[in-house]
């Protein structure tokens, strides 16, 4: 596929250079691309038009790692292929660096790139609200709230009752991010499962576990003291569960475009960004 549009997708509270914006722009017009922004970034990027009503071809997400996964949120149930340019720092998300931005256009100009296709969670929250994840769905004792109670059941079997800080249940691209914070294994992208981890549990025996991709997921407050708990998507609040509440976690049918330039380097890039080839010493 041969790229002729791209959408624009920024952080508004920290935006790139405008020498990058520029740069865009120029290399962009070189090669025949018309840039837009994408809607959540007017403000910022007024001097686009918006991609409102238009059937671009790429979305280019510029910034660090939570900037690309709310991007990604933002793209994804339009069905729009992403592609990550680093801005911040980690960048574990990022596909290129921010300063390679010409040699980017010019590869998706001319097709030169493949496509991966990430699963995301379909989240059921009470009442039926549907909500999409692309790295994880926590949910988190309140801060004046005592610790929760939870009863975790996969496929209509209880697996634990966990009395802790909450739980965490992320796809294999989110095994790097909360869920790695709470224990849980790192996981191949193209693993077909589901990671569920608990948080800060009050039991020793209770580990990380990994279930098929095809399983329902079910988390129940069985006791909550204090104010509700948070359910919390990728990084994002959105809704409250109270005593005997519970939110229903499965694989969606809607997945993720990710554009790949050099694909094959998931490992090479764990042991770039998290260090794996140095150790000890200056």
């Amino acid at each position: 596929m041969k790229v002729q549009s791209i959408s624009l997708f920024v952080d508004v509270f920290n935006p790139p250079g405008d020498d990058f914006i520029d740069l865009i722009q120029r290399t962009a017009d070189e090669l025949e691309i018309n840039v837009f922004s994408a809607l959540p970034s007017e403000k910022v990027l007024n001097n686009f038009p918006t991609d409102c009503d238009k059937d671009i071809d790429v979305a280019f997400i510029m910034g660090g790692d939570g900037t690309i996964l709310r991007g990604m949120n933002y793209f994804a149930p339009l069905e729009k292929p992403i592609i990550g340019l680093n801005t911040g720092h980690l960048g574990f998300l990022a596909e290129a660096e921010v300063t390679q931005i010409p040699e980017v256009l010019k590869r998706i100009s001319e097709g030169n790139f493949s496509v991966d296709y990430r699963p995301l969670l379909s989240v059921f929250l009470p009442g039926n609200d549907e909500i999409m994840a692309v790295n994880d769905v926590c949910l988190n004792r309140s801060l004046s709230g005592g610790i929760l109670h939870l009863k975790l059941t996969v496929n209509e079997q209880v697996v634990a009752d966990i009395p802790g800080d909450g739980i965490v249940v992320a796809t294999p691209m989110g095994s790097t991010a909360y869920a790695l914070s709470a224990g849980g294994p790192v996981m191949d992208p193209a693993l077909p499962a589901i990671l569920i981890a608990a948080i800060c549990p009050h039991l020793l025996s209770i580990r990380p576990v990994v279930v098929p991709s095809s399983s329902e997921i079910i988390i129940r407050v069985s006791d909550c003291r204090g104010n509700p708990a948070f359910v919390v998507n990728d990084g994002l609040p959105v809704g409250r569960l109270g005593q005997d509440q519970s939110m229903k976690i499965m694989l969606s049918t809607k997945r993720c475009s990710v554009i790949k330039l050099n694909s094959g380097e998931f490992y090479n890039l764990l042991r770039r960004k998290f260090g794996w080839g140095h150790r000890g010493g200056n």
